[in-house]
């Protein structure tokens, strides 16, 4: 069950130094969908935080690494939608998500459920209470958590088949692994 598969170690000190914004969200993440599942007080609004923080997450890396990409444009592109910038820094990276598959098939529904908590309107409550529950809020970290991670091995190849542009310290200067992305914060939530 994705359930068990999703948890974490939620007593974990949260990372706060400014370059792991991306991880320090994932933490986030982490531990409200600990929190929903070891109690049912609170659940739903736990529920909701990890399924936010997620979006976040992912949206926090992309911005991380498309600005060691793009030094040159990427406080331009950095206003764009999400999804352009996925599509940019794919591009950049010579792949093409699969969103017919996880992990991608989730990411269009854990941003839906993100403007819709972000815009909320009265009368679209039922929306994003359909989706605050722990399958889905389980589903969608594994997923970002394997969104990252594919994207991260894309860049790891790109960056070596063109190190005479980036240089041999590229992940050193953004302070993460060039194998694990989530390596500061000593857990996964997709390992079993």
């Amino acid at each position: 069950m994705v359930e068990d598969r999703a948890s974490i170690n939620a007593k974990r000190e949260p990372i706060k130094e400014e370059q792991f914004t991306f991880a320090w969200f994932f933490w986030v993440a982490g531990s409200s969908l600990e929190e929903a599942v070891s109690t049912e007080e609170g659940r739903f609004y736990n529920c909701i935080s990890s399924i936010v923080f997620s979006a976040f997450c992912i949206e926090a890396y992309l911005n991380q690494i498309g600005e060691k990409l793009f030094p040159d444009c990427w406080a331009e592109l950095e206003r764009r939608p999400h999804k352009q910038k996925l599509k940019k820094i794919a591009e950049r990276l010579q792949f093409k998500p699969d969103f017919s598959s996880l992990p991608f098939q989730s990411y269009d529904e854990i941003f839906r459920f993100r403007n819709l908590i972000a815009h909320a309107k009265p009368g679209e409550f039922t929306e994003f209470e359909r989706l605050s529950d722990l399958g889905h809020a389980a589903k969608f970290l594994c997923c970002t958590e394997g969104m990252i991670n594919e994207i991260h091995k894309k860049l790891a190849d790109h960056i070596e088949t063109h190190e005479d542009v980036y240089g041999d310290d590229f992940f050193d200067e953004m302070g993460i692994s060039k194998e694990n992305p989530f390596a500061i914060l000593g857990f996964s939530v997709t390992e079993e």
